[in-house]
Order: C-alpha cells, then structure tokens, then sequence
C-alpha cells in the first residue's frame, strides 16, 4: 500500500511540476507581450507629448523673437513651460553655449538605455531664432515607469504560480487516483485476493477507460473462478453421487461372494436366486457406469459432429429397440409430420430420445408413451408424453440434474442420469429442452433442435 501511494504522489509532484512550469511559461510570454505592449503605448505616449512641446516651443520662440527678445532672456520661460511635464530641457545658444536647462544626466543604466532604445523613446532638438533646445524624457520616469510595472505584475504572476501549484497537484490528485487504485488492486490480486473491489473512476478519459479495463478484467476473472468454483463443486457433487450409486450393487454382490465362498448357499434354488441377483447388479452397474462414460463424453467441450439427421427416423429407431427389450409391446406410439431433417450428431439425438423415453417408460410403466416428432421449418419438435403419475413442483425443478430421482428413488431401477444425458445431448445441437408435468396428469418432455442448412458445423457450447 505504501509502495503504490508512494508512487502515485511521485507522479502527482511530476504532473503538478509540468503544470507550474507550463504555468510559468505562459506567465513569462504573456507578461512579456503586455510589457512591451504596454512600454510601446508609454513610448508612444512621451513621443507624442514631446512632439507637442516641441510645436509649443517652436511658437513660442518666434512669437518672443518677432517682440525682439532674445534667446537668453526667454529661455527660463521655455524651460519652466516644457519642464512642467517632466521632461528633460536643455536651452542652448547657436554657438553651443549652455543659456539654460538642466544638468547634464549620469549615465543611464544599459537595461534601461535598451529598453528605451527597444520601444523607440528618444530625445529631440529644435532650432528656434538664436539657438536650439533639446526635449528629452527624463531616465528617472522611465525607471519609476518600469518599476511600477513590475510591482504590480510580480505578485499577479506569483499568485498565478501558486494557484496553478494548488490546483495542478488537485487535478493530478484526482486524475491519478485511479492508477493507485488499480496498482494497489493488482498487488492485492498477485498476493491471492481473488476479489480486490472494482475501481472507480467517473471522467470518461484515457484513465476512466483503464479503470474500466480493469474493472472488466476482474469481474472477468471472478465470473472464470466462480464458474470454476461451481463446476468443482458439481464434479465432487458428481463423483459423490456416482460413487453412491455404484456403492449399492457392489455391496450385494460383494456380499453373496462372501457366503458363496462361506458355504452359506448350498440349495440348487437359492444359489440360481444369487446368480440371477448378482447378474441383475452387475447389468445395473454396467448401465451405470456406460451412462457415467456417455454423460462425461458430452460434456467435453467439443465440436460435434455435424451431420444430416432425419428426426423422425432417429424416433423410429428407438421406439423399435425399446419395444423388443424393455417389454414396451403395445405402449409406444410414433406420430411423424414433414421435413424433420437437422444438422447434428446421430449418435448423441439418438441417445437423448432413447433416455428420454426409457425415463417415460419407467415412471408410467402402467401408462401409454406418445412420442410426436413435428417441423415448422424452423426447429423439429419431438414431444414424448405420458399419463403417469406425474411430478411435483420440486421434482420438476431438479428433474434435469444429475443422479435424482425424485419420489421414486429406491421404488424404480434406474440412475437418475437419463434426463440429464438428454439435456447435454440436446444442447450441444443447440437446441432446448422442457418438462411440464403435475401429479396425476402425466409427464410431457419437449425438445427443439434447430433445423441448420446442411454442411453447418454443431459447435458444443460448455
């Protein structure tokens, strides 16, 4: 956890430094842009002034010449008039003498003379009748100008840095939460936390769509574990219940060993009664296990063989070899109706008619079993009924699963594995099955397999 934090605030402080120096950067263009704009304006503004100082001189001195004054003795009054605006006045005769005006200046400073050179303030000289007088800005506004300036824009642009630090680290904060997150959710998943919580994440931008990836993969691998949780679960279910099944004809013929070999049988007709039993278990438990063998080979996840099948007579078939060997004379009917062709594999339609009704025959043994293959051009729809005693609410819910047996467990021979044979054998032709039943009304099971065009491919579905 404190690997990943530490992480995460590394690329806060990173991002939230691009920001600041993104920050600066426009601070400096822009400052820069408004400083000689504003610098160009001010230039403008002294030039203008001097320009009209200079008019104002040049209209003074002729009308004081045209009066006969001199030079000399008006020079104190063009000074005193131009100084008013803070410029610097020089009033010199015409053979250089100095008559009036300010000081010479001290050198001004190289940043200041570039930056008058730069935005084009410069001083001017006008001749007027007995000499000349020279208009210049004075260096010290230039300087008081410029600092001015820059007092008031330095704390604008610290204050600028400082909020873009503040809410550079908040967006980054925000921004990078998400890869904390899912840092620290994959190091939970490496150490075995099989369910480390989804990551939240609104914005719908490049890390919203990690966290979203994230957030897939993990519901992903929760769905592949819980589905293998649950297939765990029913193969422990499975070889419980298979092995509980086999358990019961093992132990009788196990045990009619044990006295055949104590001595215990010795009358001819009780020891023909064992023969007849143990053969009876061990035809019970071949069954078994041949069913166990089929029902594993079905759930492989495996293409079936895809094949042209006629329906109906797949149906005949099985109603021919259940009436010769289960004693059925007499009580299977066949109906067949149009073109019950399908793509699939005859073997697997075969056996889940067969068990299908085996388990009708078994249940009703009392009973006629209709069985009624019919097409619409879409599916083929096989109905085996009978007039049975039926089935509960409860043992219809559990009808398809593996080994149950419902009311009739230990009252009927059989495995429990018939229905559940016919469910998987239907499926992997894509096709469903249904069981509607109520006690005292019968038994009626519904399959539809698809009708696929020839020389399409069944794919088993796991």
């Amino acid at each position: 956890m404190a690997k990943a934090h530490g992480a995460a605030q590394s690329l806060v402080t990173r991002l939230t430094l691009w920001y600041v120096a993104l920050a600066l950067g426009l601070i400096a263009i822009v400052g820069g842009a408004s400083t000689v704009f504003a610098f160009l304006n001010y230039a403008n503004g002294v030039n203008a002034s001097i320009a009209s100082d200079t008019e104002r001189v040049v209209r003074d001195a002729r009308a004081a010449s045209a009066q006969g004054r001199s030079l000399s003795a008006m020079a104190p009054a063009l000074y005193a008039d131009v100084k008013r605006t803070r410029r610097r006045v020089v009033v010199d005769a015409a053979d250089g003498r100095r008559l009036y005006g300010d000081p010479a200046p001290s050198p001004r400073p190289r940043v200041i003379a570039a930056i008058a050179t730069l935005i084009g303030l410069h001083g001017t000289r006008i001749a007027v009748p007995g000499g000349q007088v020279f208009v210049a800005p004075e260096a010290i506004e230039l300087s008081r100008t410029l600092r001015s300036y820059w007092e008031l824009m330095l704390p604008i642009g610290l204050a600028a840095l400082a909020a873009a630090w503040f809410f550079g680290r908040a967006i980054s904060r925000r921004a990078v939460a998400p890869l904390g997150q899912v840092t620290e959710a994959l190091r939970r998943l490496g150490a075995g936390d099989l369910a480390p919580g989804a990551v939240t994440h609104a914005d719908r931008d490049e890390i919203g769509e990690l966290a979203a990836a994230y957030n897939g993969a993990v519901a992903h691998v929760q769905a592949v574990l819980g589905d293998r949780d649950r297939s765990e679960a029913e193969m422990r279910q499975f070889i419980a219940d298979a092995g509980h099944e086999l358990r019961t004809p093992l132990t009788v013929i196990l045990g009619y060993l044990d006295l055949l070999e104590a001595g215990a049988i010795s009358e001819p007709p009780v020891a023909v009664r064992v023969y007849d039993s143990m053969r009876h278990q061990g035809t019970r438990m071949r069954g078994l296990v041949d069913k166990l063998v089929l029902l594993a080979r079905l759930e492989q996840p495996l293409r079936a063989r895809g094949e042209r099948v006629d329906v109906a007579l797949v149906a005949q078939d099985v109603v021919d070899a259940m009436q010769s060997t289960s004693g059925a004379e007499g009580r299977l009917h066949l109906a067949t109706g149009g073109d019950t062709w399908v793509t699939a594999d005859e073997s697997e339609v075969y056996e889940a008619l067969r068990n299908i009704v085996e388990n009708a025959l078994k249940h009703a043994p009392h009973s006629p079993v209709d069985v009624r293959v019919e097409a619409d051009g879409r599916a083929v729809t096989v109905t085996v009924a009978d007039r049975g005693p039926g089935m509960g609410d409860e043992e219809r819910t559990h009808a398809f699963e593996r080994f149950y047996r419902g009311a009739s467990r230990g009252a009927i021979d059989g495995s429990g594995l018939g229905l559940a044979i016919a469910k998987r054998a239907v499926e992997r032709a894509q096709g469903e099955i249904a069981l509607t039943s109520a006690p005292g009304f019968g038994t009626t099971v519904v399959l539809r397999l698809p009708v696929v065009p020839a020389g399409s491919a069944i794919v088993a579905t796991e």
